[in-house]
């Protein structure tokens, strides 16, 4: 019986391998590439080798460096009681290593259901080489209070740039992808710039989603504020989601000095945006309340928006895309 979730796996896996046989996926351009096997790896393995791979994720982290690859083969990630390879999560992505999956989502699958996040990466004080995190179905328990499948925190001086999430089906959470940036006040390090997301998002499935499948916020609060989001959105599908794609322009009710919002949101498909009863259920929300950053240019173009739920009280933000009042002088452009 075809449903749903077998067709968004196959439509994944699809573009899993016209990516490596584009030439766009990581597995080339990296110095060394290593291996895990959920099934029959060990951690033990001297080499990490495809003849001889680790079982764990976190492991093989620990024995990479920067600028390499690691490719997780077929298995199910997650507690040994439920079946998987007794990864504990969430795992903690090593900056400049690119984890992606032998087979895309058909073949490995992330179970979350226990945790409340599968991955985080934390990025702070210099630019980042290249990385990249694909092909993986990450299952999570929306009824867990901020489930979020994939956790970016980028900090000031930092560059998330080149931080590619692609090719990865994502259910039943709360939060698919969430991004805070952060600018530290406290000590004053004037010589780094805000925090920097220049992430690439593309490529994805999100279904059953609670709240938000893809999030960006500015952190603001006694030591940070502001941060940076430039990075393309695009081609992703999304389906029963309390929203598909939200920035949210001021966190705390502050004013920001070190801000922008530079997203280009294209090509996206989305379908039954507002599930869930969300009270704000536009399927594109970009805030920017009061004027809070300083620059806000989006490019929204091209969308495939359907079935977008409009809630009965009114609100001007279940709107398909609702942009925030201030945004159109800082010369945005929007082409749905």
């Amino acid at each position: 019986m075809i449903t749903i979730r077998s067709l968004a796996r196959l439509a994944t896996n699809v573009m899993l391998a016209l990516a490596i046989l584009l030439g766009s996926s990581t597995l080339s351009v990296h110095a060394a590439t290593k291996y895990v096997d959920p099934v029959s790896g060990d951690d033990a393995s001297p080499t990490g080798n495809i003849s001889a791979p680790w079982k764990t994720i976190a492991y093989a982290l620990t024995q990479v460096s920067s600028g390499d690859t690691v490719i997780v083969m077929d298995g199910q990630v997650g507690p040994i009681g439920a079946g998987g390879n007794g990864e504990s999560l969430p795992v903690a992505l090593k900056r400049g290593v690119s984890v992606v999956t032998l087979n895309g989502p058909s073949g490995t699958v992330v179970d979350a259901t226990s945790a409340v996040q599968a991955f985080t990466l934390t990025a702070a004080g210099t630019s980042m080489v290249p990385m990249t995190l694909a092909g993986f179905e990450i299952i999570g328990n929306k009824s867990t209070s901020q489930m979020t499948a994939i956790f970016v925190r980028v900090r000031n001086g930092s560059s998330s740039a080149d931080l590619e999430i692609r090719d990865n089906v994502i259910h039943d959470v709360e939060y698919g992808i969430r991004v805070e940036t952060e600018w530290l006040k406290n000590p004053p390090l004037p010589t780094l710039s805000p925090g920097t997301a220049a992430l690439s998002i593309h490529h994805n499935t999100f279904y059953d989603v609670s709240d938000t499948a893809i999030e960006m916020v500015p952190e603001d609060d006694a030591t940070s504020e502001g941060g940076i989001f430039n990075g393309p959105i695009f081609s992703n599908v999304f389906f029963d989601v309390g929203r598909a794609i939200h920035f949210k322009g001021v966190e705390g009710g502050a004013t920001y000095t070190n801000c922008e919002l530079r997203p280009q949101i294209e090509h996206n498909s989305i379908y039954r945006s507002g599930a869930f009863g969300h009270a704000s259920g536009g399927a594109i929300m970009i805030e920017e309340r009061g004027d809070p950053c300083d620059k806000v240019e989006p490019v929204v173009s091209l969308n495939s928006i359907s079935c977008a739920v409009t809630n009965v009280d009114g609100d001007a933000e279940t709107d398909a895309i609702w942009i925030g009042k201030t945004i159109d002088g800082d010369g945005g452009t929007f082409h749905p």
